[in-house]
């Protein structure tokens, strides 16, 4: 008797347990679930070979420039870049002093943001930050701009895209060459060599060649409005 309780007890005990493993799904399932409805959700999603912040890649469109917003605009990449707004600023009065009479209406645009520049050594600077023509194409663009439109020189924010960008890249590799040289340095001296080197390149700087007179003089002028 106690053994036939026991064998109706054990299949009563089978019975229940089927049928409670059968409405409830295992955590393995809900996982594998899962992964297959994200998977077939982001192949639906549009695929970017070259994603870009939509804040830093931020280019307005607009029929008339005006400067208030340029210079907003300056600042806010100065930000996002970790660049000193005050000596991006400083620096392009020395490039474009015209730029800060557009407020005015003194100035046309077209004379500050389609400037084109012809230097002795014959390459051209262009544009509001006056890059120069023999790096812009091959180095600053391909370096520093993005693919969401075409770079144009005489637009006042792409120009100030890249200029930025570069100011920045010209400080980081002064900072890096001087701490591997064991160079002691201050923050206006730093500034100071980025400033001749945006005047006279980044080698003549970095290895030691004696900028001309204007070039100190240039950076002279930016620092001492800052520091």
């Amino acid at each position: 008797m106690r053994r036939f309780c026991f064998i109706v007890l054990l299949g009563l005990i089978i019975i229940l347990t089927t049928s409670y493993s059968g409405h409830v799904p295992h955590a393995d399932d809900r996982f594998n679930t899962e992964v297959s409805e994200n998977v077939i959700g982001l192949a639906e999603l549009p695929v970017f070979y070259k994603p870009v912040n939509p804040v830093i890649a931020r280019i307005p469109v607009v029929d008339e420039f005006d400067s208030k917003d340029i210079q907003l605009y300056i600042r806010e990449q100065c930000h996002l870049v970790g660049l000193n707004y005050n000596f991006a600023v400083s620096l392009l009065r020395e490039e474009n002093p015209s730029f800060f009479k557009l407020a005015e209406g003194s100035t046309p645009q077209e004379r500050v943001f389609n400037a084109r520049n012809f230097n002795d050594n014959g390459s051209v600077d262009y544009g509001l930050w006056q890059l120069n023509g023999n790096f812009l194409w091959i180095n600053f663009v391909p370096n520093f701009w993005h693919d969401l439109c075409d770079f144009d020189w005489t637009n006042p924010y792409h120009n100030s895209y890249i200029a930025v960008r570069h100011i920045k890249w010209l400080h980081t590799s002064l900072q890096r060459h001087n701490n591997e040289k064991g160079v002691p340095q201050t923050a206006n001296s730093l500034y100071w060599e980025t400033a001749m080197a945006y005047n006279a390149g980044l080698d003549t700087i970095r290895y030691g060649s004696r900028p001309s007179d204007k070039t100190l003089d240039y950076a002279s002028r930016i620092i001492g409005r800052i520091f």
